[in-house]
């Protein structure tokens, strides 16, 4: 089990160190904590959070619009399937399916 658990860290060290000079920190204009990012491409990004935030860039990142989601519930994830259609998922959903 050590052995599994070490090559786990050595692995995500080698992948993680090859992407850390790719980050670079954005301001989000918003006070939410930010719990899921989707980029459909380079330039198209959405982010969601806590009570219902919904962040979306057409630039990269470099801007965020706030965007209506209407619910309050904290967005825990978030994927699109193309540039038009997305989903999120919410805690309080997320509990009421089980």
């Amino acid at each position: 089990m050590k052995n599994y658990t070490l090559l786990i860290i050595l692995l995500n060290l080698i992948v993680l160190s090859g992407y850390s000079q790719d980050w670079i920190k954005q301001q989000s204009n918003t006070s939410s904590d930010l719990t899921s990012v989707y980029f459909v491409n380079a330039k198209l990004g959405f982010v969601v959070g806590s009570s219902g935030t919904i962040l979306k860039t057409t630039d990269g990142g470099t801007q965020w619009q706030i965007k209506p989601s209407g619910t309050t519930n904290n967005l825990l994830s978030v994927c699109f399937i193309d540039s038009l259609n997305g989903f999120t998922l919410s805690a309080k959903e997320l509990f009421k399916t089980i």
